[in-house]
């Protein structure tokens, strides 16, 4: 997506929010609100009309938490810069990244407006949103969609895991034993073999997908759940667009070996 500040055509902005206190999910010393941002521009129908396919309008609609605290304000103000960075991850075609949620829905909008030929509306929700959490961590989710004319809309999701702590985001290395990576890449492969209903003896090469070497390895895309490990594979990471996305989940049971006494994994479910 090219983004170019500047806003060309009519344009209407939207801001909202509500409340949640966080305490009966573990986190009893932040609260969250969600907002809600969305911006249009060009030949856009009043909400709550449905946009036509064939209508000249480009809309951005953004929806995050916005953390805070009143015994650990640092630790609330780390968060929220985590989710501003992560919702603003985007360059225009000179490589500059939007300051603002309002400078990136100009910009998105701006493109649109430009196209001499546009015949379909433009279209990007970025959303984030509290998947679990505990006295010792949050895991975030971040999901985009959107369609920018192309053969294919496009889509993403991404976990977070944060400690509650410091506000840093956590590696698997911070969450299990060192070593971990060979016996967690056997465990992962038969849980990703089971949601996409593919046999042990079976090349994941000869099903279309396309591992290094044809071995399977976890990647960094990780969630802490209160079922298990959760991992994700986005569009053409592994494999064809075709074939979709793929979500699979360890249980925590089949990785007790790789969890360390004073990880925060072990106080799920007590």
């Amino acid at each position: 997506m090219l983004l170019r500040v500047g806003l060309i055509g009519l344009c209407l902005a939207s801001l909202s929010a509500c409340n949640t206190d966080l305490s009966a999910s573990g986190i009893g010393a932040l609260h969250t609100e969600t907002v809600e941002f969305s911006k249009t521009g060009g030949d856009c129908p009043q909400p709550p009309k449905k946009v036509p396919d064939n209508a000249k309008c480009a809309s951005v609609k953004i929806t995050y938490p916005k953390f805070s605290s009143t015994t650990k304000p640092e630790l609330a103000d780390t968060l929220n810069a985590f989710v501003q960075d992560q919702l603003l991850d985007t360059v225009d075609d000179s490589g500059q990244r939007p300051t603002s949620l309002e400078t990136l829905a100009n910009g998105f909008i701006g493109d649109y407006l430009k196209q001499p030929s546009a015949f379909s509306s433009w279209t990007l929700e970025r959303n984030i949103k509290i998947a679990y959490a505990s006295e010792d961590l949050v895991t975030l989710v971040y999901s985009e969609e959107g369609n920018t004319g192309g053969a294919h809309p496009f889509s993403g999701q991404r976990y977070y895991v944060m400690n509650l702590q410091n506000g840093q985001q956590m590696t698997l290395k911070d969450l299990l034993n060192p070593g971990y990576e060979g016996e967690i890449n056997v465990i992962a492969e038969q849980a990703f073999r089971d949601s996409r209903n593919i046999a042990p003896d079976v090349s994941l090469e000869g099903e279309g997908f396309w591992f290094q070497n044809n071995t399977f390895a976890i990647n960094n895309n990780f969630g802490i759940l209160e079922d298990g490990l959760a991992f994700h594979f986005n569009a053409y990471e592994v494999a064809p667009y075709a074939m979709g996305t793929s979500d699979f989940t360890i249980p925590y049971e089949d990785i007790m070996s790789l969890i360390p006494p004073n990880s925060p994994i072990t106080k799920i479910g007590d």
